[in-house]
């Protein structure tokens, strides 16, 4: 991250101001959920649910580019185990399962390795927007979703059982694109009425 000065645009949310943006290792930009979106009343509600809540982040770099990039989190509670089964697709094609015993441990592992939303851009300075999407999905679009995961991770009886013995992720190759996942799961998502939308931006200032 040498040369880049990240300069935090206070930009007004019904959820309060973009949280911190990382930049990783590997040429991503990420960016944790907050707690306080998690807790927030009406989104605490659907996650306890035990339906699937998805998050949807699409981000892109203003002024210079139109390409866009998706993340997803799923998140659904199974009620008799009392855990949280997370679904992740970063934009950079990294797909894993995970499992939690709460909203804030949840929280914490995201401090830790956010959702990648976009690449790093060039020289010029450039405004990062993400528009965060909480769509509640039915008992069968779920079911979608946790097959495709099961099938990508080759987790045996995960769609039946709902359980992972383990954290497992991957990162798909060029193949794998996961943007089919989004075409399956969010074509219709246009028409349902969405928990939250968030808008969060941020100003990345290039020094070479």
């Amino acid at each position: 991250m040498t040369g880049w000065l990240l300069l935090l645009l206070l930009v007004p949310s019904a959820l309060g101001d973009a949280p911190r943006l990382q930049f990783d290792e590997d040429g991503w930009w990420g960016v944790a959920l907050p707690l306080e979106l998690l807790q927030d009343a009406s989104v605490r509600k659907k996650l306890y649910s035990g339906l699937t809540t998805t998050f949807e982040l699409e981000a892109q770099f203003k002024p210079d580019h139109e390409r866009k990039y998706y993340a997803m989190m799923q998140i659904r509670y199974e009620i008799w185990d009392e855990v949280f089964m997370i679904n992740r697709l970063d934009a950079g094609g990294r797909v894993g399962t995970y499992r939690f015993s709460s909203l804030e441990e949840t929280a914490a592992w995201l401090q830790k390795d956010p959702l990648r939303i976009a690449p790093r851009a060039g020289p010029a300075a450039q405004n990062l927007i993400c528009r965060v999407r909480l769509i509640p999905f039915s008992r069968g679009e779920g079911r979608v979703a946790e097959d495709w995961f099961a099938k990508v991770l080759r987790v045996p009886d995960a769609v039946t059982t709902g359980q992972t013995d383990s954290s497992r992720e991957r990162v798909l190759d060029e193949s794998q694109d996961g943007g089919g996942i989004f075409e399956v799961l969010m074509s219709k998502s246009i028409r349902r009425k969405t928990i939250r939308t968030v808008r969060w931006q941020w100003r990345l200032d290039g020094g070479g």
